[in-house]
């Protein structure tokens, strides 16, 4: 319940209050029946936590569980009997929403001035149905306000904001640990001379979706969804602690056509809240709380409709620098042939005048984006124009395209507060990569862009109007033009008629390309592979199936892994081979969780090299707008911190969510804001500790609510008893340990969690998929690399224990070592012959690896060591 609260002092601030009296209401605390423990409440509470958990529960399933449950108890009883029941009961503790009327075409929303208007002051759309009173379109806002007040007014939930961070020490770990977040609370920031508690830094959301399980059927509608910047990274990243504002409505199958209508709800509140005065429970006073909006993070399209930059196929597309691309008529599209600029002026490629499409020396640099004052006097420019002729002139010059509704923050700075959006990015580039090589993406348009810029001679295509012929080196050359499609008669018939007319050309082999036997071998070694618990998908034929790595993580994992680069190995041309372990190498360190500030420089340099190289190395078609963007990724680090504390993941899984909840087709926005009051009433009580719920199942709710919390110990352990063998070689790892006086017993385990670099793992030995690891002699601390193969130790778990000694808990695994360990081509293999058995402390072993087999060899394909010379 939140209440303005009249204070004593003059001249300053009403204070929002929130305050816990209406949960302490007799009717809501009374017992479901008499002799029951549970009140009103709490099994109101267990009802909605799993109506809201449980995706695509109904209101009406809802209804049903309730009335079972209730002819179940002891009667009399006071459980409600429906959901609107139950509903109508805690109403008045949700957060409340306002609904607004909206113009059908996005102009504008029916408040303030325009709140008695009976049509749209700027299309001139009736505002109501026909005959009728009800609102063509509206828009559910949730505000702000009155959940940061809940936030500061909770003790259990307030806590939270002054939680200890880790400091930084020279690292990277969070966007709090960047040169941006710092700024703001430096002299001239926008929380200058603030106490960091007392600051509500906000980043905002939103990317169009589609609600229906049919693609068949489109719809887009727009989450809109508000993340507190400076909470711990595992609550600001689940849904609840993410604030959902709105869900901005499509109009039958189409997106909307402005966003800006919506967004001035947030703007307006933001400015209230500027500086406010909430109660804090934590300080036990009233206190000046500043909120603002200053990051935004969403993908390239978003960012188009959100800030009014220019789309990714445009020529300006880039909205982090002033790179112009070139439009490409073989290919039909704008392609970015700048990679070279952002290298040193020293180095090498950029005096490369044979391989880059330039044929010339590489002299220019990157050139920043326009300023903040420079780049609203170009917005205004834009607005001021007479026609839409001059304004498409403008944004192609500029890429901007006019003013929009955050430019009302007085602290509003596009260019800082935009961040590289990293995963769609990764993700596309990976999938460009792998459609390229797989000749998925290799056409006739892609072979004759190459020829316009004189490149690749051996790749040209050969036109030959008779008949397609198969190479006679067993390579992949295709018939092009002509796309899979089901045999049917009509196809026939169609394809019949088509091919008197349309010319046949044959796909010379390319060293970007995986011929036919090379593709079944990449296929071969991709289903070998065997990968440890966490990943997305299971071993397939990657390569000729794309669709087995659909997800965007799946990709990320099949790259950083490792298992893309031995998939491939030897399979493609010398110099690309080298290229495209380069860029994999590169996306491996851009998706670390973790930097040394003092390796930022190098690892922007050798991202840009690895682009360049690409652009050498590879067909032009890849040079669309996300390879560019990778280039301001690392160099946004120093600034927002590592990709983990910003991806864009969180935010795909609440999208997921909200799918989830649309069952009524009609009223499909309102009926998600609807379940997500609920669902945030429900965190909240769950973080809140208002009532008893310890023996509720939470699923991720456990991480927020436990966060100060030990985790208690649920793996079943029993009683093993430790061969002498075994005893012997623990006993040279323990300090002056003698076999006889060590206990014989340990406690045996079937999995363990194992945590490397801030990431945690399952280490397993289970004995139909135990874990592979590794251990490591005499490594050299300034280069992740051995002297001899003798120095590497694979195996496979056997098992797992603990062991007391002197007091303390120790945990061991059991290893069955392989044999014949070998160094082959920059990859670990082994013999999958067992030598013998030894255990390890689990501190000194790695995390679970991804393994293949290939020619009877096992090979460890994600080990980072490597194999050095005496020199090093």
């Amino acid at each position: 319940m939140i209440n303005v609260m009249n204070t004593s002092w003059k001249n300053e601030e009403p204070t929002i209050n929130f305050t816990t009296r209406p949960y302490e209401e007799p009717r809501l605390n009374e017992p479901l029946y008499d002799g029951s423990k549970t009140t009103i409440l709490q099994s109101v509470l267990r009802h909605f936590v799993t109506f809201c958990s449980n995706n695509g529960m109904s209101k009406s399933a809802v209804s049903m569980c309730l009335s079972n449950e209730k002819k179940v108890l002891p009667q009399p009883n006071k459980l409600p009997k429906s959901y609107k029941e139950a509903h109508d009961m805690v109403k008045h503790l949700l957060i409340p929403t306002t609904t607004y009327h909206c113009c059908v075409n996005d102009c504008q929303i029916f408040r303030l001035d325009h709140s008695d208007n009976i049509k749209c002051s700027v299309c001139d759309e009736d505002r109501y149905l026909t005959n009728s009173q009800n609102p063509r379109k509206t828009f559910t806002y949730m505000p702000l306000g009155p959940r940061l007040a809940r936030w500061y007014g909770t003790d259990n939930v307030c806590k939270l904001l002054y939680s200890k961070q880790e400091v930084a020490n020279g690292k990277l770990g969070d966007f709090t640990d960047g040169s941006i977040y710092e700024s703001w609370y430096e002299e001239g920031g926008v929380f200058e001379n603030m106490e960091e508690s007392l600051t509500v830094p906000l980043a905002l959301f939103t990317d169009g979706l589609n609600p229906n399980k049919s693609m068949a059927t489109q719809k887009s509608m727009w989450p809109l969804i508000l993340t507190w910047l400076h909470l711990p990274v595992n609550v600001r990243q689940i849904l609840g602690p993410m604030m959902l504002v709105g869900i901005i409505p499509g109009t039958k199958t189409e997106e909307p056509k402005h966003l800006d209508p919506y967004l001035e709800l947030i703007v307006d509140e933001l400015l209230t809240l500027s500086e406010c005065k909430l109660f804090n429970t934590y300080k036990g006073a009233p206190c000046k709380v500043k909120v603002a909006l200053l990051q935004y993070q969403c993908d390239i399209p978003a960012f188009g409709k959100l800030l009014h930059v220019s789309s990714q196929a445009a020529l300006r597309g880039c909205p982090y620098c002033r790179e112009t691309g070139e439009y490409c008529k073989n290919l039909h599209k704008v392609v970015h042939l700048s990679n070279r600029s952002f290298l040193p002026t020293n180095h090498h490629l950029r005096s490369d005048t044979t391989n880059y499409a330039s044929k010339r020396e590489e002299s220019s640099t990157t050139q920043h984006m326009y300023t903040n004052e420079e780049e609203y006097d170009l917005r205004k420019q834009y607005d001021d124009l007479p026609n839409k002729n001059q304004k498409n002139n403008m944004q192609k010059r500029t890429g901007l395209k006019g003013t929009y509704s955050f430019m009302k923050l007085p602290y509003h700075n596009r260019s800082e507060q935009m961040q590289p959006d990293g995963m769609h990015t990764i993700a596309d580039v990976i999938g460009n990569v792998l459609d390229t090589i797989t000749g998925k993406d290799d056409s006739k348009k892609v072979r004759l862009c190459e020829q316009e810029f004189d490149r690749f001679k051996d790749t040209w295509v050969k036109e030959n109007t008779d008949v397609t012929e198969e190479s006679t080196d067993g390579s992949s050359n295709e018939v092009v033009g002509q796309k899979r499609k089901s045999v049917t008669p009509n196809n026939v018939q169609h394809k019949k008629k088509k091919s008197n007319n349309v010319e046949q050309c044959v796909l010379p082999p390319a060293p970007w390309r995986l011929d036919r036997t090379a593709l079944a071998l990449a296929d071969k070694r991709a289903k070998s592979l065997q990968y440890p618990p966490g990943f997305d998908y299971h071993p397939d034929k990657h390569f000729s199936k794309p669709w087995t790595l659909r997800t965007m993580h799946g990709k990320l994992q099949f790259v950083t892994s490792n298992a893309a680069a031995w998939c491939l190995h030897g399979l493609l041309g010398p110099e690309q081979e080298r290229t495209l372990l380069k860029l994999f190498d590169v996306l491996k360190k851009l998706t670390k969780e973790e930097y040394k500030v003092a390796d930022l420089e190098q690892l922007q340099e050798e991202t840009h090299e690895a682009l360049a190289l690409i652009e050498r190395d590879f067909p032009l078609s890849l040079q669309t707008i996300t390879m560019h963007l990778l280039h301001h990724i690392p160099e946004g680090f120093p600034r927002y911190g590592p990709l983990y504390g910003r991806w864009l993941f969180p935010y795909e899984r609440v999208n997921c969510w909200i799918t989830r909840q649309v069952l009524n087709k009609h009223r499909i926005e309102s009926t998600v804001m609807e379940t997500y009051a609920i669902y945030d009433w429900c965190v909240f009580m769950l973080m809140s500790d208002i009532v008893d719920t310890d023996d509720l199942t939470l699923g991720k709710f456990e991480d927020i609510c436990n966060l100060n919390e030990p985790k208690k110990e649920t793996m079943k352990k029993t009683q093993t008893l430790l061969e002498e063998k075994v005893l012997d070689d623990m006993s040279e790892v323990y300090d002056f340990a003698l076999t006889s006086r060590m206990n014989k017993q340990g406690l045996a385990l079937k999995s363990v969690e194992k945590k490397v670099n801030g990431k945690t793992s399952r280490v397993s030995s289970n004995k139909q998929s135990p874990s592979h690891v590794y251990f490591v002699r005499n490594l050299k601390d300034q280069h992740p690399c051995v002297r001899e193969e003798d120095d590497m130790v694979f195996g496979r778990v056997k098992s797992i224990f603990e062991h007391d000694w002197r007091g303390k808990m120790y945990t061991w695994v059991l290893l069955d070592l392989f044999s014949d360990v070998a160094y082959t081509d920059g990859f670990w293999n082994v013999s999958e012959r067992v030598s013998c058995c030894k255990p390890f402390l689990l501190d000194d072993i790695s995390e679970p690896q991804v393994i293949g087999r290939d020619n009877d060899r096992l090979f460890f394909i994600g080990v980072d060591v490597k194999l050095c010379s005496n020199e090093l």
